[in-house]
C-alpha cells in the first residue's frame, strides 16, 4: 500500500510535488503488474485535501481558502486522516473487511453484523 496524492494524477501548480506523487503512482502500477500473477495486490491511495495541521496553517494564512476548497469537494467536506486510513484498510483487507465485521472508526456497525 502506497500513499500518493490526487495531485499526482494530473498536471497543475506545484510541479515538484506533483512529479513526486506521480512517481509513487507509477511505481505502484509497475509493482502491481509485476506481482499480480502471484495473487499479490499493490495499491495506492490518492487523497485530495486532508485536514492536517499543515492545511489548517494554510487556511489561517489565506482567508477564504478553506471555503473555496470545501466548496470544491464533491462530498461537501474536507477529508480527515481517518478517512484515508479507512480507504487503506479496505484496499489492503479487501473482502475480509466485510467477512470479519470491520467498521471504520466512528461509524456504527450495521444491524445484524457481528463483532469480529
Amino acid at each position: 500500500m502506497n500513499t500518493a496524492s490526487a495531485a499526482g494524477l494530473s498536471a497543475g501548480p506545484t510541479p515538484a510535488y506533483r512529479a513526486s506523487k506521480w512517481g509513487v503512482v507509477g511505481l505502484t502500477r509497475f509493482a502491481a503488474r509485476e506481482v499480480a500473477g502471484r495473487g499479490i495486490r499493490n495499491n495506492a491511495v490518492c487523497p485530495g485535501v486532508i485536514m492536517t495541521p499543515m492545511v489548517e496553517r494554510s487556511f489561517a494564512a489565506a482567508p477564504g481558502l478553506e471555503q473555496r476548497w470545501r466548496a470544491a469537494q464533491p462530498i461537501g467536506r474536507l477529508r480527515t486522516p481517518e478517512d484515508v486510513a479507512d480507504v487503506g484498510r479496505v484496499a489492503v483487507l479487501g473482502d475480509r473487511v466485510v467477512r470479519h465485521g470491520y467498521r471504520p472508526a466512528g461509524r456504527r456497525r450495521p444491524p445484524g453484523v457481528a463483532r469480529a
